[in-house]
Order: structure tokens, then sequence, then C-alpha cells
């Protein structure tokens, strides 16, 4: 249940900075490359572009404007974690 009630505070953040200008329509496509909102938010392939596991390009540098935009800039995964990324 919380993990629905999160993610529904963030697609409501993410959509506010963008109807806002706080993030540009470029930026928020080049997110939603990353995030799937429709299936769920997936972090996955950000977080792997993020620690180097794929390859970084404009995209990824929209994406990780909308992460500082979020406050989620310093976001750091825990590599040694059996758990996966997005937990």
């Amino acid at each position: 249940m919380w993990q629905h009630y999160r993610e529904h505070i963030f697609k409501l953040r993410f959509a506010y900075l963008v109807e806002e200008g706080k993030i540009s329509e470029a930026d928020a496509t080049a997110f939603r490359s990353f995030v799937d909102f429709n299936g769920g938010a997936s972090f996955t392939t950000y977080i792997y572009a993020k620690n180097g596991h794929l390859p970084q390009g404009e995209n990824f540098d929209g994406a990780q404007r909308v992460m500082e935009a979020l406050g989620l800039g310093k976001f750091e995964a825990d590599t040694k974690s059996a758990q996966p990324y997005e937990e």
C-alpha cells in the first residue's frame, strides 16, 4: 500500500514541476525514457546508467536534471545488497 502511495506522490510532484516549468518538457521526455510510469515506476534503467552499467547519453542527462529538480540527485544505489536497486 505504501509503495503505491509513494509512487502516486512522486508522479504528482513530477507533473507539478513540469507544469510549473521547473522541469522542461525535453527533460521530462528524457526521464520517461528511463522510468516507465505506465507499468509502475521502474528506476532500474536509470540506476544502471548512473552506476555506469549502461551508456549515459542526452536522455540520461535529462533524467539526471529531473532527479535534481525532484531533490533526488544525490541518490546512491547500494551495490552491496542482494535487494533489487528499486528497493
